[in-house]
């Protein structure tokens, strides 16, 4: 029964245990919904205008993270602090890049292919970098969830072999005063207890009775006193009333030591009968009060998350690799700039281009990620 007990409260806790939630939709926002689809015709035919009072495709990766034109709701849904300040930097650098989309350029072609090319790359990262954070939070949380689900299933196992044992040993105790009451009434020793204690009850009564009258009887006398010798008489009566007291509490006292006497040798052959049996039925009541509960607690594995992180692994293993593509591509369409010849659109930052530029070529060769400054490509944050 206490078995079927036990699996119909596991099946309770694992029921109703409250899980952290996971991220189950998310919007990157009302300017990114307006452009994610947006092909190269559409790009040239809509390349200046507006949407939500964002010049499009010049400035509108300026406004992603502005709460009010744009309203990513991802970002606080992730709720592992780290993920998100990491979330938080990629888009700063997003932001920073996508900056830089007036640099591509031609003459008579405000649109250019390779701008729209870039343009799609920053959108791409956004959308990356996202869907990475997204996996990632939820990993954590089905990660934390399911550690937090087996350690209290531990704490419920633990808590019902605990409550188990003490139910066990409850009724153990239970038996061993049930079986002292039944040898003290088979002797008859339980009716020469009641005596016992009711003689010394009605001992007491007596002497508390004597002192009420003794203390009466020195009230009245000390009232009828004369005014003459007032003092020394009221000590003589005094005094008389002391020494009846201590008359009194010495007969109680052998009266009771007589009555304990005649109760020990009434049980004297009792005691000596089931010595043995009470020393070893109080030995087992004190083991059974006394019991260590903690030492029914086993040592269980900690919890296994090693599914989880390699999860996490997969997930940045891929994420890198696309992030890498991203970062080839924006290098590539840089280089196709440079060698096209094509005029520089923000004159002021001509002269800071040009530097960065050539950063960018000398960092991405080998197996090197593309790490720009603040100018043409921004620096693209590698995890």
């Amino acid at each position: 029964m206490k078995y079927i007990a036990t699996i119909i409260a596991l099946l309770i806790f694992n029921s109703s245990f409250s899980q952290l939630r996971k991220i189950t939709s998310y919007n990157l926002g009302q300017l990114y919904e307006q452009v994610k689809y947006t092909d190269y015709n559409s790009f040239k035919g809509n390349c200046g205008e507006y949407v939500n009072g964002v010049y499009r495709f010049e400035d509108i990766f300026m406004f992603f993270d502005d709460s009010s034109k744009n309203n990513n709701t991802l970002k606080e849904q992730i709720k592992n602090n780290s993920f998100r300040n990491e979330y938080q930097q990629y888009i700063d650098k997003i932001i920073k890049n996508g900056g830089q989309i007036s640099f591509y350029s031609e003459p008579n072609n405000n649109c250019p292919l390779k701008k729209f090319n870039y343009f799609k790359n920053i959108l791409t990262s956004y959308e990356v970098v996202s869907k990475f954070y997204f996996d990632r939070d939820n990993n954590e949380t089905e990660r934390l969830n399911a550690k937090t689900k087996y350690y209290n299933k531990i704490k419920l196992e633990n808590d019902s072999i605990i409550q188990s044992k003490k139910n066990e040993n409850k009724t153990k105790a239970d038996m061993l005063l049930a079986k002292n009451d039944e040898i003290f009434e088979k002797e008859g020793v339980k009716e020469k207890q009641q005596s016992y204690k009711n003689g010394t009850s009605s001992l007491n009564t007596k002497l508390d009775n004597l002192k009420m009258v003794y203390e009466k009887e020195k009230e009245n006398k000390i009232k009828k006193l004369s005014p003459t010798n007032f003092r020394a008489n009221k000590l003589k009566i005094e005094n008389e009333y002391n020494s009846k007291i201590l008359t009194a509490l010495s007969k109680n006292d052998s009266d009771k030591k007589l009555l304990e006497i005649n109760y020990k040798n009434s049980t004297s052959t009792f005691d000596e009968k089931y010595k043995s049996t009470f020393e070893k039925m109080q030995k087992d009541y004190d083991e059974l009060n006394n019991f260590d509960y903690n030492s029914l607690i086993q040592k269980k594995p900690d919890f296994d998350d090693s599914s989880f992180m390699m999860q996490q692994r997969i997930l940045k293993s891929d994420f890198d690799l696309k992030w890498k593509e991203i970062n080839q591509n924006l290098i590539n369409i840089y280089n196709e700039q440079q060698n096209s010849g094509g005029r520089v659109n923000v004159i002021e930052n001509k002269t800071q281009t040009q530097n960065e530029s050539n950063e960018i070529k000398k960092e991405s060769t080998g197996e090197k990620v593309l790490k720009a400054g603040a100018g043409i490509l921004g620096k693209l944050l590698k995890k």
